[in-house]
């Protein structure tokens, strides 16, 4: 493993499923199945936020193929050196670390209903 040496970390927002790890892994798996709804007008029937209605949330994600290792040089007998990382967001199953990992695997839906009073399509 290689060492990495940073001064700072600022990070303004981690939301939905995503992850700050600092040090090394082994394997991260953050999932986000998102069902939004922005309604100018809020009225609500009681049958909103339900996924099962769209099947593309019940689907399977795509993983990459095993494979040969790729074509690299790797030196670990110098540290990576940082001073300071601002993040302005992590979010929806997204990773952000400082250290090694083997395996990152992050899957995210989302189906986001925009209900704008007084809409007018571009002319």
């Amino acid at each position: 493993m290689r060492s990495s040496i940073i001064g700072g970390v600022k990070i303004n927002a981690v939301l939905n499923a995503s992850v700050v790890f600092f040090g090394d892994n082994l394997v991260i798996t953050p999932r986000a199945r998102v069902w939004a709804l922005r309604r100018d007008i809020p009225t609500f029937g009681g049958t909103e936020g339900s996924i099962a209605a769209y099947p593309f949330f019940r689907r399977i994600a795509p993983h990459q193929a095993p494979g040969g290792e790729p074509d690299m040089v790797k030196r670990d007998d110098c540290p990576i050196r940082v001073g300071l990382v601002r993040v302005v967001s992590v979010s929806t199953s997204s990773v952000f670390q400082v250290g090694s990992t083997n395996a990152i695997d992050s899957v995210v839906w989302i189906k986001h209903f925009r209900q704008l009073a007084n809409w007018k399509p571009p002319v």
